[in-house]
């Protein structure tokens, strides 16, 4: 035997009580619309100011609810991805924060991780930053000089040392 609908127990859901998402934002979007017919010639925003306005109460909860949620999910994204970006790109040594871990050494060559960058790798990049920021010394510059300079004392003895190499010796 099927169960007609009248047998089934009332149960008040969720979307019984708020209207569902869907619906809202249509309904918020045939107000726009109709607003839009109407004065084809007024401003967006007084437009938008004349629909919040005449919104239906039951429909304006809701979407202000989800537009502040949306806000706030994109505020964190945003800058969960600037954090996460910042970390992947900075290689946190000590007095050289600035430096990014994998330097571009020259416009058309492959860049090379900081870590293996030779003297004159280093140089490359402090003269192509310099080309860059002629206007101004900048930390990131001040920064890589001084890096270079650190690497000149240790490359006139063994050439072909690398940063890591260095940051090893100067730690001992």
């Amino acid at each position: 035997m099927q169960k007609r609908s009248s047998d089934r127990p009332s149960q008040k859901s969720y979307t019984q009580e708020r209207p569902l998402l869907e619906n809202v934002f249509q309904e918020a979007r045939e107000q726009a619309i109709n607003a839009l017919i109407e004065r084809p010639n007024a401003p967006a925003a007084e437009l938008a100011i004349i629909c919040l306005q005449n919104v239906d109460p039951a429909i304006l909860e809701p979407l202000k609810e989800l537009l502040v949620l949306d806000f706030f999910r994109r505020t964190l994204r945003a800058e969960r991805r600037k954090q996460a970006t910042a970390t992947r790109q900075q290689l946190m040594l000590p007095g050289f924060e600035a430096l990014p871990q994998v330097l571009p050494v020259s416009k058309k060559g492959p860049p090379i991780r900081l870590m293996d960058a030779r003297y004159a790798d280093l140089r490359a990049y402090c003269w192509l930053l310099a080309s860059k920021e002629r206007q101004k010394k900048n930390s990131k510059l001040k920064q890589a000089e001084a890096l270079r300079d650190k690497m000149k004392e240790h490359a006139s003895r063994e050439p072909g040392i690398t940063v890591r190499q260095v940051l090893l010796l100067e730690q001992l």
